[in-house]
C-alpha cells in the first residue's frame, strides 16, 4: 500500500519568492506541491546571514501547518526540508497499526498548540483509544470498534489511591473530545490511504442536553466580596468577577494595558501552562484582543495594587504568579469562607456572565466583553433560571 504524509503542501509568501509564471491566456498559475518559498534573514544592520525556506501543508486532521527550514544558502534550507521530508515519509510507510498512526498523529500538531491540549490528547490516545483499537490495523477498524470506544466512557474503571476501582461516567464534554480525536486519528488513516473511509463518521455522537453552566448563587458572591476586602489574595478575586478575564489573562495582565485614567484595560496577551513551567503568548485563547472597562468597584483595588513593584497586576515579590501559584492562592482563599462551596477561577468569569445577561445586558455586548470569537459560545449563559421566570411571569398582563 502506498503512503504519504501530506496533503497539499503550499507555498506561503516570502520576500524573495520567484514570480507565479503565467499562461498564453494571462492567467497566474500555482506554484508546484512542495516548492514552497524562500526568505532571506537578516541581522539588525540589514545583511544576510541565511535563508528561510518555508512550507505549509495540511495534517491528516485538516489543521495547516506551517513549518520553516534554515540554511547558510538557499540550496542548504531546501536540502534541510528534503531531509525532513524523506524522513516523515519513512515513518508513515511504517505505519501499520492505530496507535502507531496516532503516534506520527500527535507529532504533527501544529507547533504552537496549548500544552494541556496536546497532554488531554495523548491521555485520551493512551488511556482510551490504545487500549480499544490500538492494535488494529486502519484497514480493519469497524463500527464496533468506535461504538466499543464510546459506550466504554459511560463506565469507564478507574483506580484509586486505596487500590479500590471506581466507575466513572465521563462528561459529554469530554465524550467529544474522545470522538474527535478518534475521528481526527482515523482521518489521518483515511488520508494517507491506510484506509478507505472514515468509520468515526458512522457512529455519530448522541445529542447530548443543552449546556448549562456553574455560577457562584448570589448569596456566596456577597460572603466572597466581604472576605476579598480583608485578604490578600482577595484582589485577584475581585478582578475575575467584575471582568470576566480568564486566569491566564489575568496573569499575563501587565501594568501598562491598565488606564485608570481612561478606566480600560487592554487584554491582549495569556499565561499558557507547559509540561515544565509556563510561558505568556502574545495572543489570548481566543486570538482576540479586546478592550474591557474598569468597573467602579475596580478602581481602588488598582490602586492598591499599582505600587506591587513588578510588572505584572498580580504579583508577589516583583515577580508575576505561575498558573499553579495561582491555583494553590485561590484554593487556600476558599479555605478561609467555608460556608461558600468552593469552585474553579473559571467560574468567575462564568457568574460574570450569567449575571451581567440577567441584569440586561446585551448579549453581543457580552460576547465582546468576554473575547469569544462566536456568538454560540456567549450564548449557553443566557440560560434563565426560575426565579427569573416567576418575576417574569408575575409581570404578565392581558
Amino acid at each position: 500500500m502506498s503512503s504519504y504524509i501530506v496533503v497539499d503542501i503550499t507555498a506561503k509568501g516570502g520576500k524573495t519568492m520567484p514570480r507565479k509564471k503565467k499562461t498564453s491566456d494571462g492567467k497566474r498559475t500555482r506554484r508546484a506541491n512542495g516548492e514552497g518559498s524562500i526568505r532571506e534573514r537578516k541581522n539588525k544592520a540589514g545583511e544576510i546571514t541565511g535563508y528561510e525556506f518555508r512550507i505549509s501543508y495540511k495534517g491528516g486532521d485538516g489543521i495547516l501547518i506551517q513549518k520553516s527550514f534554515y540554511g547558510r544558502t538557499p540550496t542548504l534550507a531546501r536540502e534541510q526540508y528534503k531531509e525532513w521530508l524523506a524522513n516523515q515519509k519513512i515513518k508513515i510507510e511504517a505505519v501499520k497499526t492505530v496507535a502507531e498512526g496516532a503516534k506520527i498523529w500527535l507529532e504533527l500538531l501544529p507547533s504552537d498548540l496549548a500544552y494541556t491540549t496536546r497532554y488531554e490528547y495523548e491521555l485520551i490516545i493512551n488511556r482510551h483509544i490504545v487500549p480499544t483499537f490500538g492494535n488494529v490495523k486502519f484497514e480493519d477498524v469497524r463500527q464496533a470498534h468506535i461504538r466499543r470506544l464510546m459506550k466504554s466512557l459511560e463506565a469507564f474503571p478507574i483506580k484509586q489511591k486505596d487500590g479500590t476501582t471506581v466507575y466513572k461516567n465521563y462528561s459529554d464534554s469530554r465524550k467529544k473530545k474522545v470522538h474527535f480525536v478518534a475521528w481526527s486519528i482515523m482521518e489521518f488513516g483515511r488520508v494517507n490511504h491506510y484506509c478507505t473511509e472514515n468509520p468515526v463518521d458512522l457512529v455519530p455522537l448522541a445529542k447530548s442536553p443543552k449546556r448549562s453552566v456553574t455560577v457562584f448563587p448570589k448569596t456566596a458572591i456577597k460572603e466572597i466580596l466581604q472576605y476579598a476586602d480583608k485578604h490578600p489574595f482577595g484582589p485577584a478575586i475581585l478582578i475575575l468577577l467584575y471582568t470576566g478575564m480568564r486566569r491566564g489573562e489575568l496573569l499575563a495582565l501587565q501594568w501598562g494595558n491598565v488606564d485608570l485614567k481612561s478606566r480600560t484595560i487592554r487584554i491582549c496577551k495569556a499565561v499558557q501552562k507547559l509540561k515544565n513551567g509556563y510561558k505568556i503568548n502574545d495572543t489570548t485563547k481566543g486570538k482576540r484582543e479586546r478592550i474591557i472597562p474598569i468597573a467602579d468597584e475596580l478602581i481602588p483595588v488598582f490602586e492598591k495594587l499599582k505600587n506591587n513593584g513588578s510588572l505584572f497586576v498580580i504579583a508577589e515579590n516583583g515577580k508575576g504568579l505561575s498558573p499553579d501559584q495561582f491555583n494553590y492562592r485561590y484554593k487556600k482563599f476558599f479555605e478561609g469562607i467555608p460556608e461558600v462551596e468552593y469552585k474553579s477561577a473559571h467560574k468567575c468569569r462564568h457568574s460574570f456572565a450569567t449575571y451581567l445577561l440577567r441584569s440586561g445586558g446585551n448579549i453581543r455586548t457580552v460576547q465582546e466583553l468576554l473575547g469569544h470569537a462566536h456568538l454560540s459560545t456567549t450564548q449557553i449563559y443566557a440560560d434563565v433560571d426560575i426565579d427569573d421566570m416567576r418575576d417574569n411571569v408575575k409581570k404578565l398582563k392581558f
